[in-house]
């Protein structure tokens, strides 16, 4: 079949009959190309990769993890990494002696990555890059609640641990933060 996408990424019309057929829905992040990985884009360290590629989940509302990693044990560094959409994979059903608490669908099978390669000592390439979902994605309201977007910065962790230590849990400190900081 060849290449689904024309040269601007976006799909072809063939893939989409092909998707609709199967009926498989697929979702396509829009955003600003220059926000959009691409084939053969470098990277000077693998922190500004996660930082570039974070920011794109984040405007196309989706969370990601790190799937594999290569280390050259040589040299101690990564020859090639790669991320995947957090709803990558299929849930297994589990057999549980006792059900704690009933999540919503964590694994949907999802196909989204970005994987690189190290090219020259300190220097990463984009080698796959694929942006279909096989879900929807999360509104910009809502996005700041997936796992990879979740931070705190270091006065909230300064303030967190003391309030840690005489055991008030996390969902009280976090609303104890937003109220301090304004929120």
């Amino acid at each position: 079949m060849g290449d689904m996408h024309n040269e601007n990424g976006v799909q072809s019309e063939g893939l989409q009959e092909l998707l609709w057929g199967a009926n498989i829905n697929v979702y396509i992040p829009q955003v600003k190309p220059k926000c959009k990985p691409k084939l053969d884009q470098e990277f000077v360290l693998i922190e500004n990769l996660y930082e570039f590629y974070n920011q794109y989940a984040k405007e196309t509302g989706f969370s990601f993890r790190t799937n594999s990693s290569r280390k050259n044990k040589d040299i101690d560094e990564i020859v090639r990494k790669e991320y995947v959409c957090s709803k990558e994979g299929i849930s297994s059903q589990g057999v549980t002696s006792e059900k704690k608490r009933c999540r919503g669908i964590t694994r949907e099978n999802c196909n989204a990555k970005l994987a690189v390669v190290r090219i020259k000592i300190g220097t990463y390439k984009v080698s796959v890059f694929v942006e279909d979902h096989s879900h929807p994605l999360t509104s910009p309201r809502k996005v700041h609640l997936l796992r990879s977007h979740r931070n705190m910065s270091l006065s909230q962790k300064s303030l967190s641990q003391p309030l840690a230590d005489v055991n008030i849990p996390t969902w009280q400190q976090v609303s104890f933060l937003e109220l301090q900081a304004g929120v």
